[in-house]
């Protein structure tokens, strides 16, 4: 299930960060950075729950957006979860909702 700004903790994306990226678990404060500085983010889950991936959509408060730190799991690559992450952002004029559910609409 894919989420524009979907709830994660810390814990998790340091830890799929680090899978992603290869380096060891950090203690880095993802929350507060993607809520203070970044325009959205898109979060993967599992049907239990399990973060699968990430995308974080940087921005530089004006008219310029851009995605960072594009996640999978190692176990849920090659089955599209990184394109869907990405294809949210991609193509289409999105405007968060009110519930933190993602309202999309085709670019004309």
């Amino acid at each position: 299930m894919l989420a524009w700004r979907g709830a994660f903790t810390n814990a998790e994306l340091n830890a799929l960060h680090a899978e992603g990226f290869g380096t060891r678990v950090r203690d880095d404060d993802w929350v507060g950075q993607v809520e203070g500085h970044s325009l959205g983010w898109v979060t993967a889950r599992d049907p239990g729950g399990a973060l699968l991936g990430f995308v974080n959509v940087a921005w530089d408060g004006g008219v310029h957006a851009f995605i960072l730190d594009t996640l999978t799991a190692a176990v849920h690559r090659r089955h599209g979860i990184g394109t869907e992450l990405v294809a949210i952002r991609r193509g289409t004029r999105e405007r968060p909702a009110a519930s933190g559910s993602m309202s999309t609409s085709t670019s004309t």
